[in-house]
């Protein structure tokens, strides 16, 4: 972020926009065994690289742009390949799809070979079977939460440079162009993607757009916060107002906490409406009259849920270790003399045999009764019961 942003703007709010990309409370998740923050820095990677092929259009800048999106597409399925169409459309030129030619060919023939090879895995059944009106409403729900994760200001920011783009600099306007597209189409992918496989809020699948849309906020400020109060008024009144309406009282509860790290606080607090409100007219006043203090004022709100985020993770984790180890992860490692073999039926928690079988080197099987199946790559056999009720295992032990 930082070396993106010294090309951008003053190294000083460089500086700042990579100090804001570590405050984000999502960044509890590296804590824990998920792709979250691994995937935060590859598409910041990748971004970077998308920003610095259209500005300076070489073999080894389009090399780079292919190999940071398959980085980022080995890491997570979200797609990162719509920042040159807009750039175009911004421009009013075919000349970057020109330019990005050989890269694109080679991001085309990777992706049919991928498809041909199966490449969707456990998500092929992602691929299609929405209802129009749910995917849409999700849609709108995760642009309300996109702007929550930012803190509203850094999506407003980079409206203004968009309004004003004939007035930027090429390198500018390249900026624009791939922060406009990444974000419309991970909203957009997002929220389809939750309204039919995750029912709420999937907010960590948005936390990548944080260090891409802090750049844009600082190069906003470095440039003077070119805005009329009119102007900067009637965009952030518009961003609170996807915020304000979403249906707090359904989205925010305890299961979708694990999802929504900026919902912890509202749901220690209560009074969601309030306590957004508040929060958002705070950022809308100082987005208007005093630019300059936001980055500031969104650090320390990120911090604060930060702590508050680390302690439900923290008391989260230390419950479930309970409950699956009680003392000991390493229990069956402790206790059993031979091959040991874990039995699945089924039972909600199926992440407890992962626990188990990381922990304890003696379970050498994963058994799995009828239909039911460990969700994962973990290798499983199947079984069923005989006429006497007897379950048939190779293993000295079963847990």
């Amino acid at each position: 972020v930082f070396l993106w942003g010294r090309r951008l703007m003053a190294e000083g709010w460089a500086l700042v926009a990579a100090a804001l990309t570590l405050t984000v409370p999502g960044l509890a998740y590296s804590g824990l065994l998920m792709t979250e923050t691994v995937f935060y820095g590859a598409m910041t990677l990748a971004a970077w690289a998308m920003w610095r092929a259209l500005v300076e259009p070489t073999p080894r800048s389009h090399a780079l742009v292919l190999g940071a999106v398959v980085l980022a597409v080995l890491t997570r399925l979200q797609a990162l390949v719509l920042a040159v169409a807009l750039f175009a459309l911004l421009e009013r030129s075919t000349l970057p799809f020109r330019r990005a030619a050989v890269a694109l060919g080679a991001l085309v023939v990777l992706a049919v070979a991928w498809l041909v090879a199966g490449g969707f895995g456990a998500y092929a059944p992602a691929s299609g079977g929405y209802e129009i009106g749910t995917a849409l409403r999700f849609v709108l729900y995760h642009a309300g939460d996109a702007l929550l994760v930012l803190g509203l200001a850094p999506a407003c920011a980079v409206v203004l440079l968009a309004v004003r783009n004939s007035e930027l600099r090429a390198h500018e306007r390249a900026y624009v162009a791939v922060a406009t597209a990444v974000g419309v189409g991970l909203v957009a992918e997002v929220g389809i993607f939750a309204s039919r496989y995750v029912g709420r809020l999937a907010e960590r699948d948005l936390l990548a757009l944080a260090p891409i849309f802090f750049v844009g906020l600082c190069l906003w400020l470095d440039r003077g916060a070119p805005r009329t109060r009119v102007t900067a008024g009637a965009v952030v009144l518009a961003a609170a107002a996807l915020v304000v309406f979403l249906p707090w009282g359904k989205l925010v509860h305890k299961a979708a906490l694990t999802d929504a790290f900026m919902l912890v606080p509202l749901w220690e607090l209560g009074s969601y409406d309030t306590v957004v409100g508040l929060g958002l007219a705070v950022v809308a006043v100082l987005f208007v009259l005093l630019p300059r203090a936001l980055p500031i004022a969104l650090a320390v709100a990120f911090v604060a849920i930060s702590v508050n985020a680390s302690r439900f993770v923290e008391r989260e984790a230390e419950a479930l270790r309970t409950s699956f180890f009680a003392a000991d992860p390493a229990w069956v490692d402790a206790t059993a003399e031979g091959r040991v073999a874990y039995f699945y039926d089924g039972e909600p928690h199926w992440n407890a045999v992962w626990a188990h079988v990381f922990w304890n080197r003696d379970i050498r099987q994963v058994i799995s009764l009828d239909d039911a199946r460990v969700p994962g790559p973990l290798p499983q056999d199947s079984v069923s019961a005989r006429s006497d009720g007897a379950l048939l295992a190779g293993a000295d032990y079963v847990v």
